[in-house]
């Protein structure tokens, strides 16, 4: 019991592993090469560059870019948003930064990709933004995607509830209490942003109860996930066998019963008998 406990404890520090820690040595990366850039490391900031986007840019295309920042002091420094997508051993990192300085507000988006050697900037783009407010969950006026996610997620959500509910009602010869815990636990599963649409895979991460909406910062848009109800599944998949192994312990137990009143019956009669012989006697 108490590994149980420990374990549904574990299980729900992990739920918000991926939302809650965030790709920390990708966010290091980036803001160290935005450094370099604005203080005009130019030949470090390109060896940080993929050997796809590395011919492309040039001094006059990185005087460019920097001249997007404001310029004063850099008041706050904020990951808004991020996504993984990953296909095999390739990972791609979504970033998104808020720069405050003294004079004005910058959004900087950038890509990296991980690879055999480190990780590598894919794009880096820069803009100049009004001060950030906090995000809105608006549900009218948006695309069709974005009512099916919530489709799915109430669908996640309503099927392990009803999962968990029949689970509990459900003879098992053994570990109820795990099966509880897995079916309540969604794995891997899409992300979808809320405020650009954007929508991606990811294969690791655990969500209580299969669904979980957040955002990252006062700034940040809403992320919805979506975890596969693999424990769920495999439930509904089981519970015949284990509706049947019980049924056939009922009936076991029931014919036993019925031996044991017959020999009763029988063991009364004999002794009643015998009774009645001696009284004659």
């Amino acid at each position: 019991m108490k590994q149980g406990i420990l374990l549904l404890v574990l299980l729900w520090l992990c739920s918000g592993c991926s939302q809650l820690f965030a790709p920390r040595e990708a966010s290091r990366f980036v803001q160290d090469n935005v450094e370099r850039l604005r203080s005009g490391d130019h030949d470090s900031f390109l060896s940080h560059l993929s050997p796809e986007l590395r011919p492309m840019v040039n001094d006059e295309l990185m005087q460019e870019v920097t001249g997007h920042f404001y310029l004063g002091d850099l008041l706050d420094l904020s990951l808004v948003n991020w996504s993984l997508s990953q296909s095999g051993t390739s990972k791609v990192y979504h970033l998104q930064f808020h720069y405050q300085f003294s004079t004005g507000w910058n959004l900087v988006n950038a890509k990296v990709g991980s690879t055999d050697s480190g990780l590598v900037i894919q794009s880096l783009f820069v803009h100049r933004i009004e001060a950030p407010t906090s995000p809105t969950f608006e549900i009218r006026h948006q695309t069709p995607l974005h009512y099916y996610v919530l489709v799915l997620a109430f669908a996640c959500l309503v099927f392990i509830i009803i999962s968990l509910v029949f689970c509990v009602r459900t003879p098992m010869p053994k570990q109820k209490f795990f099966w509880l815990l897995f079916i309540a636990m969604g794995l891997g599963g899409i992300r979808f942003d809320w405020a650009t649409g954007e929508l991606a895979f990811q294969f690791l991460g655990v969500h209580l109860m299969g669904v979980s909406a957040f955002a990252m910062g006062p700034s940040a848009s809403w992320v919805i996930t979506i975890g596969w109800p693999v424990g769920a599944t495999a439930f509904w998949f089981k519970r015949d066998k284990w509706l049947a192994l019980a049924a056939s312990q009922k009936a076991a137990n029931g014919a036993d019963c019925e031996n044991g009143s017959q020999s009763s019956s029988i063991d009364t009669s004999l002794s009643q008998n015998n009774l009645q012989k001696i009284d004659k006697d």
